[in-house]
């Protein structure tokens, strides 16, 4: 499910398309309203999500995966773009956190969020699919992250999907070699598996 969702109804008839829109990026429209209640909703800071949204490059990808970019000339040669970069990375991490602990609040009587803890030397696949093409990513220390949901990947395999909060990433992993791992996110144990969180506050 995406983090922000709402397009503004004059923008969802074909007459607004043909005369509004004359690249790809400017398929990008947000309803500024509805995204400020979805921010309020996940306990997310208005002013750090539309910071980022203002100093970052414009990105979409079309319904078939193609990804398509807008930076601005100079975008890379402006002042103070280490720190830029600092920022970004530390504020979107924080909004992901944000989301997810969100989430973790609520249970229905099919679904709630759990932690896992992955030792060092764990591979992390980026699809559902247990293919080592140079995609996956080893952790090299102990990690936990939040995991979301079972899923059947492409193999035929039973796999955990995740959500890595350092980096961020959403992945998969084996099931059968990690579900023994799984924590229940509960609202007295979630400051103490995620202090990251705290800190960031």
């Amino acid at each position: 499910m995406p983090l922000i969702q709402g397009l503004p109804h004059y923008a969802k008839n074909k007459k607004y398309i043909e005369e509004n829109v004359r690249n790809p990026i400017d398929y990008i429209i947000l309803d500024h309203n509805a995204v400020d209640r979805q921010l309020s909703r996940c306990g997310v800071d208005h002013a750090t999500f539309w910071n980022i949204w203002r100093i970052t490059p414009s990105v979409y990808q079309d319904e078939d995966k193609k990804w398509y970019t807008s930076v601005d000339y100079g975008f890379f040669e402006m002042e103070d773009i280490k720190n830029k970069a600092e920022y970004i990375l530390q504020a979107t991490t924080d909004i992901l956190i944000s989301r997810s602990l969100y989430r973790a609040k609520f249970k229905s009587s099919n679904t709630s969020l759990r932690a896992i803890t992955l030792p060092a030397g764990t591979i992390v696949f980026p699809k559902a699919f247990e293919n080592y093409d140079g995609s996956e990513i080893e952790f090299h220390e102990e990690t936990t992250c939040t995991a979301e949901s079972e899923i059947i990947g492409f193999d035929g395999e039973k796999y955990i999907s995740i959500f890595i909060h350092e980096k961020p990433f959403i992945g998969y992993i084996r099931h059968e070699k990690f579900s023994h791992n799984l924590i229940n996110l509960t609202s007295e144990n979630i400051q103490s598996i995620f202090p990251q969180l705290a800190k960031s506050k």
